[in-house]
Formats: C-alpha cells, structure tokens, sequence
C-alpha cells in the first residue's frame, strides 16, 4: 500500500511505513463502453481453467487462481520477518479467504527479512487453508513511471518463484503499484509485455498474473486500453481504493463507474487494496467504490491486516507489529470493522451478540477466575470473547469458552472485569462487568527464617546488595541484569542468563532454602539449573513443587538435596542456559 503525488515523496524506509498523500492532476478524458459479465463467479472459479480476454470468454489450458475477499499482510519490514502473523485470530473471521502478502525483495539489502521468512509466510498461509497473492513490493518504486523497476520484479519472480513455491502455490502480483498516473496506455502494455514474458519464459508458472493499475492502482481506464495491447491473456486486473484516490485520466477523483471500464474488459479483476486511511485527503468515496465492485461480483481484499506503518494505521490486528515482536497472540483493533464490515458475499452483518451474563469470580492473592454464560448471534455467531481488566483488554479467548483465569494480578486489590462477545462481523456486545477483590497475602516468613532478599528497594538491585549485605547480581537476560519494581525481581530469558546471590556464612542451623516465584508460562523448573554447595542440577531435581502462573513457594531440602551447608562463602546461583525461555519473577528467597 503506498501513494504518492508526483510533487510529494512521504514514506518511510526505516519502518516500512505506507503512507498515501494524493493530489489531482489533470489529464484528458477517455471512456470505454461497460458490459455486463459478472467477474467475482469467474474468479472464484477459475480453477477449472478459465481465461478472459478483451473480447470475451474463452477456454484455454491455462491454470487460473481461485480465491474470495480477503486481507492484505506487510511483514517485511517488522520484527526480522519472526513475528507470529496472527492465524488464531484470522481463522476465527469466515469471510477473510484470501491473504495478498507484500514481499520486500531481499536482492536490495534493504530489510533483514529473507525468503526463507517470505516462504513461511506463505507456507503458515497455505496450511491454514487461506488462498495466497504474492506481491513483490519494493517501496522506493512504488509509482515508478519507467520500465527497469517493472523488469527488475520480473527478474526477481525467476530467482525465487520456485523456492517460495516448493510447498504452497501463489498467485503472482508482479509488482505492487508500478507507475504513475503519467504512464500511457501503450507505455504500460509495452512495459508488462516484457515483464510477463521474463517470468512465463523463466518459471513454471502459467497462472493468472496480478496486474496493478498504474497511478498507484488508481487508473483504470489506462489498463482498459493496456489489455487491447498485452500479449498475455491470463491476467488479473487490479485496482487499489482509498479516500485520496485520483483517476487522472479523466480528471477526477475515483469513483465507481470507473470500474466499468475494466470489467468491461472481459479480464477477471479485483480490488487488491481498500481501506479507509485517516491522514488522507477527501475526494473519492472509498466506500462506494468498493460496494460498486462487489456488485459486480469482484473479490476485494482489505488493508491491511498487520505492517501499515502509517502516522495512523490501518491494522485490524493488535497489537501493531511496529509496536510488539513478541506477541503470540492478537485482538481486534478499533479499525478492524472498517475492512471485515466489506468482506463477504452476505449482506453486512451489524447486529452485535447478546451480552454475556451471570458472570461469577473465585478470587486469590493474584488471580481471579471469571466463569460466564454464552451469549448469542443470530446472524454471523458468537467468534470470541475479549476478558478486560478495568477497562483495558486483557485477552481473548475462543467461542465455546466460558471462563478464563486473570493472572499478575495485586493481593488485596479491586479490579472490574468485564466480558465482551464478539461476532463474526466484528461486532462487539455490551460489556459485562463485575467486581473481584483479591485476598491478602499471607505469606510472611516466621520469624525464625533468614531473609536473604526479598528484593523490596532496600537495599536496591542495582546496588548488588542483598538483605544480608552481601553481593548479589544478574546478567545475560533479555532485560539485562533484571529489574526490581514492587517487591519482585524480574528476569526474562530465552536460553541465556546468570543470577547469583551470596550467603557467607554457615547455614546448617537451616533445613529448607525457599525461594516464592511465579512463571509467565508455568514450569519453569525445568528451565534452571540449580547451583548450591556443591549440588548441581535442574531446580525440578530437588524440590517436589511447581512453578505456576502465580506467586508459590518453592522449597528445596538442603539435607535431602546433598548441599553443604558448612562453606562460609556459599553462594546460591541459577542458570538459565537450558534451552528455554519464559520469564520469571521472585517475591523473596529465604532459608528456614
């Protein structure tokens, strides 16, 4: 997704933001008489080796792409190519079927992202049963009025179309948005005849080809003409919908009846990108542009489901990739009912489900297990509920289920938690909501414990002093030496990290070193090897507790485990080098 004005350059290499900023120049008009054939039924059905042409249909042995409305995906320019895309929500959205994903060559050296990421993309794509465009996307060509930057996609198809396809098969969009609104007819056709005949003579693809229109995918009536003069009859003709679009061709903003032109045509088309940019200026009714295609039965495909960078993005997932790498899984946004609302053969869906009710709680000293009664949707069903924790979304979980358990929570603390329904058009019910107050913490330690840190501030981490006065410190984790906030020392690892805290002194006088913690994930023992007088082995070898999702203590016998309690310089060291990763936070370590 990326417009530019002729006068105006406005992205962003470092973040692979797309922006688009439109002014209207002024070009003669020409039209083309419309016929009638519907396009989306055709389209849809192409697997049966379908072709359109200019004059009209006809049958080839040609192989044509079978897929419906769908979501645009820009990953390239995120998190190395690592991040999760998002499938457990996607999949839980019927009338999303098709994913267009954008791919930054890797030949510029412009993005970290290989095609080994690009071909995991398509191949999580493909295994979660969605239909894939694959769209070569070079930003800084974005709009680019002369043919090199058209062959060079091409080219590049050659190079990779086989490793990007040894599992899954595409449909190819030769490249996003290739020219101005300044390229002519004759231009376009003379620069797509070499381009298709580089990659139907170079690749074993015989498939249709994804054509942009040229003016940022805005002028239609210049790739109406362009057909007359292309060469290669299995194509697809593209067309990219959104607030500031301009049609110079006929010297006006966007508007429906220029899609007349190219479904006039006889070549299937679609609309590769739409979507309500809020930065953009006014003129076309994006909206009305994108019913006007569905009426005439085109597949329309949403931006964008992840990786808009705008100053205000367009991304129906949350958290934004820009934002978060490390999210496994995602919610909807406030802009997500803006694309799911047009995608679909049924008439919008704007009924949100019932309100769930009889919500109950069972509190502890930091959770709160919520149970609740479904709620129902007459029209699209019940998809997901979202649990908020005042106020603010905390996590969803699937239809079917009617409880969750809310962790991290404060002893002695009032939360309201609420439950929203969502459906299949995005719709969101009311809340429900009710009060929860979790119990005290009745942990203290008996008198007769030795506190060696209970790591309240005093003295500080940083100090690397423990309550014993003695040396402690931490290293190697993702968050470097850990943070101390609130009475809890937090460490974030992924197979790599070192704590260790001194004791000095002669500890036989004490039977069981105790250490009260919690895991993001539970299980943690098994990801620590424990270090102490002379023992050394996994934490789960000698202690009989678990570590949980909430604070517990976890008790080792020193007797029992065989440490030495005589060294007066014994210290207490946890390693996190066993191939795990997870976060883990303790409360307090004490011996009793």
């Amino acid at each position: 997704m990326q417009q530019t004005n002729p006068n105006t350059s406005d992205t962003s290499p470092s973040t692979g933001a797309t922006t688009k900023n439109q002014s209207e120049p002024t070009k003669a008009s020409c039209h083309f008489a419309r016929a009638s054939t519907s396009r989306r039924s055709v389209l849809k059905g192409m697997a049966g080796g379908v072709v359109l042409g200019f004059t009209g249909i006809g049958s080839t042995s040609a192989t044509g792409a079978s897929f419906g409305d769908g979501v645009n995906l820009q990953p390239s320019y995120f998190c190395s190519g690592d991040q999760q895309l998002g499938w457990g929500l996607m999949n839980q959205y019927p009338a999303i079927q098709t994913v267009r994903i954008e791919i930054e060559p890797f030949s510029f050296d412009e993005v970290v992202t290989t095609r080994d990421d690009a071909k995991r993309w398509i191949d999580e794509a493909t295994t979660n049963g969605y239909d894939v465009i694959a769209s070569y996307h070079h930003y800084p060509d974005n709009g680019a009025p002369d043919a090199g930057p058209l062959q060079s996609a091409a080219e590049w198809w050659v190079d990779h179309y086989d490793y990007l396809t040894q599992d899954s098969s595409i449909t190819i969009n030769l490249m996003n948005e290739w020219g101005d609104h300044t390229v002519t007819a004759d231009q376009y056709a003379s620069a797509y005849n070499e381009a298709l005949s580089t990659i139907r003579s170079g690749v074993g693809y015989d498939g249709p080809i994804v054509c942009d229109a040229p003016g940022w995918g805005q002028e239609t009536h210049r790739l109406a003409e362009a057909t007359t003069m292309i060469d290669d009859s299995n194509l697809i003709c593209s067309v990219h919908v959104y607030p500031s679009g301009w049609n110079q061709h006929v010297n006006e903003a966007l508007s429906p009846s220029h899609l007349d032109v190219l479904d006039a045509t006889g070549y299937p088309c679609l609309i590769g990108e739409f979507g309500n940019w809020a930065a953009s200026s006014s003129g076309t009714d994006w909206e009305a542009v994108v019913d006007h295609a569905k009426s005439l039965g085109w597949p329309v495909i949403g931006w964008a489901w992840n990786g808009d960078g705008s100053d205000e993005p367009m991304n129906m997932a949350d958290p934004y990739w820009g934002d978060s790498c490390s999210a496994s899984s995602y919610t909807t946004s406030d802009y997500f009912d803006v694309v799911y609302a047009k995608l679909g053969d049924s008439p919008a869906d704007t009924t949100p489900p019932t309100e769930p009710s009889g919500l109950t709680t069972t509190t502890g000293e930091t959770t709160v297990a919520i149970d609740w009664t479904p709620a129902t949707d007459a029209e699209t069903g019940v998809v997901q509920y979202v649990v908020t924790v005042d106020g603010s979304n905390e996590h969803t979980v699937p239809a079917g289920t009617t409880s969750s358990t809310i962790t991290g929570l404060t002893p002695e603390t009032t939360y309201q938690l609420g439950v929203v329904a969502v459906d299949g058009a995005g719709n969101q019910s009311s809340p429900a909501t009710t009060t929860a107050t979790t119990v005290a913490d009745d942990t203290d330690p008996p008198a007769s414990a030795l506190v060696i840190d209970n790591f309240d501030d005093d003295p500080g981490w940083s100090t690397n002093r423990n309550d014993l006065g003695q040396w402690c410190g931490a290293g190697s984790f993702v968050n470097d030496a850990g943070t101390e906030s609130g009475g809890v020392l937090t460490l974030v690892y992924d197979n790599g990290g070192w704590f260790q805290t001194q004791i000095n002194r002669d500890i036989s006088n004490y039977a069981t070193l105790i250490m009260r913690l919690r895991g993001a994930n539970g299980g943690e023992a098994d990801d620590i090897l424990f270090d102490m007088g002379g023992v050394q082995t996994l934490l789960s070898n000698v202690t009989d507790d678990s570590i949980t999702t909430d604070f517990t203590d976890v008790a080792i016998d020193l007797e029992a485990a065989g440490v030495d309690r005589t060294d007066s310089s014994l210290p207490l060291r946890l390693n996190f080098w066993q191939g795990g990763m997870s976060t883990l936070e303790i409360t307090e370590i004490r011996l009793e």
